[in-house]
């Protein structure tokens, strides 16, 4: 939200159109918004409301303080997890807790980190890795069988 900067206010509400890269579901009552959408609005402290199709007048303006840090823009995925429990992600391979194994995790990708979410809850977290390849492995995580075989293999 650059604008807000500037001013160095928020709105309580902002009430956008039906924007489909915003506002995964156009409820009037409970709208469903996308995941980077809703954290956004939740990172400033403010309620994202959609306007009603062909209602212009459905537009307000109520302001509120701005957070002392800018919003981190991040991306969300979905990605299913591998037998050796990993999951791909822009070609590059994050490790996650063995019990997940062939189940699918939420992936979000901020700048520096990527962080892998079960039921909601975050389950592993990695520095994201800058070159496209590899793969980044927590050893904790893993069978302590694995554990001692991968201390032996050559890392990535």
């Amino acid at each position: 939200m650059p604008g807000t900067r500037v001013l160095r206010r928020v709105t309580k509400a902002i009430v956008c159109d039906n924007l489909k890269a915003g506002v995964a579901k156009a409820l009037w009552f409970e709208p469903t918004l996308n995941q980077t959408f809703a954290a956004m609005a939740e990172h400033y402290d403010t309620t994202i409301l959609p306007t009603r199709s062909r209602k212009p007048r459905d537009k307000g303006k109520v302001e509120g303080a701005l957070p002392p840090a800018p919003f981190g823009y991040a991306e969300w995925k979905s990605a299913k997890v591998h037998p050796d429990y990993h999951v791909e992600i822009d070609k590059t391979f994050y490790s996650v807790p063995h019990a997940l194994m062939g189940r699918r995790v939420d992936v979000r990708l901020a700048h520096r980190v990527v962080e892998l979410f079960h039921d909601h809850k975050r389950v592993a977290s990695h520095v994201r890795r800058s070159q496209r390849c590899g793969h980044a492995t927590v050893n904790e995580p893993m069978p302590k069988a694995h554990q001692r075989y991968a201390n032996t293999t050559r890392r990535t």
